[in-house]
This record gives C-alpha cells, sequence and structure tokens, in this order.
C-alpha cells in the first residue's frame, strides 16, 4: 500500500500545481453560456468597501470575519467555527468546517453544486462563481454576505 500512497501524493501535488480550470464553459460556437464577472474586488463607495459579485445560491445575510482556505486538511474546524468559509471549490471533504461556517463564498460552482447544496440543506448564506475570491478576500477580514443579491462586500480589512 505504500508505493500506492506515495503514487497517489505525487498524483494530487502535480494536480494542485496545474493552474485553475476556467470558471465558465463556452459552446463549440465560441458563445460564452455567462458572462464572466471581473476576477477582482473593486471598491463601491456607496457599499462601504470592495465587493464580488457571484451566484447567491442560499438565502439570508451574514457579517463575519472571513477564513481563506486552500485544502480542508490545513485547517482546523475550530478555526473556521462562526467565520465565512472563502475556498476555491468544495467537495464532501469539506463538510467538516462547512458545518460551524457562518457562510460560504467559493469561486467554482453553480447552483446545483456541492456548496451550494449543501449552503441550503445546512441553511448557511452561500454565495457561489465568485472569481478570484480567495485572493481578493483577505483572511481575517470582515465581510458581509448578501445573498439575495449575490453579493460579498469586504467591510473591513
Amino acid at each position: 500500500m505504500r508505493p500506492l500512497g506515495a503514487h497517489r501524493r505525487a498524483e494530487r501535488q502535480r494536480f494542485e500545481a496545474l493552474a485553475a480550470p476556467p470558471s465558465r464553459q463556452v459552446t463549440d460556437a465560441g458563445v460564452p453560456l455567462a458572462r464572466p464577472r471581473p476576477a477582482s474586488a473593486a471598491p463601491d463607495p456607496a457599499a462601504g468597501g470592495a465587493v464580488l459579485h457571484g451566484l447567491a445560491s442560499s438565502g439570508g445575510t451574514v457579517r463575519a470575519p472571513a477564513r481563506v482556505v486552500l485544502h480542508p486538511s490545513s485547517v482546523s474546524p475550530e478555526s473556521c467555527r462562526d467565520t465565512v468559509l472563502v475556498a476555491r471549490e468544495t467537495d464532501p471533504g469539506w463538510l467538516f468546517l462547512m458545518t460551524v461556517a457562518k457562510g460560504m463564498v467559493v469561486e467554482r460552482g453553480t447552483l446545483l453544486s456541492h456548496t451550494a447544496i449543501t449552503g441550503r440543506l445546512l441553511g448557511v448564506p452561500t454565495v457561489v462563481a465568485v472569481a478570484g475570491a480567495t485572493t481578493a478576500i483577505p483572511d481575517g477580514a470582515l465581510v458581509e454576505l448578501d445573498c439575495t443579491a449575490g453579493t460579498v462586500r469586504v467591510v473591513q480589512q
């Protein structure tokens, strides 16, 4: 089993080094299926801070510190308790973090993605398809999710 474990670790390292796949797919005719949003948070003076846009997938609003997590094994559930979990994407291996979070923001996903469905099941305000969220939202920044509008506002860095 050790060689298999070593092989899978090496595969995972190669996979993590690859560039992220595009957040949107296009048709063969080259027509976008959806309009891509800007990858950076632009200051919005009317809103009082940088605002990112995505798809609202679980209702509600929440204001809490952001917890940027790139891999679920890198943090403990306690470090994510009562925070807005910010990730590239999630899978079932993230559930132990998702259950303690006050909100979730992910870069990739649709209304039928793992993050969106889990957010609805847990009753956690969730916004998916937020381009550049893990780099635009500083870890520990106070953020506000409006899951009616699909916006993520950085209130205080």
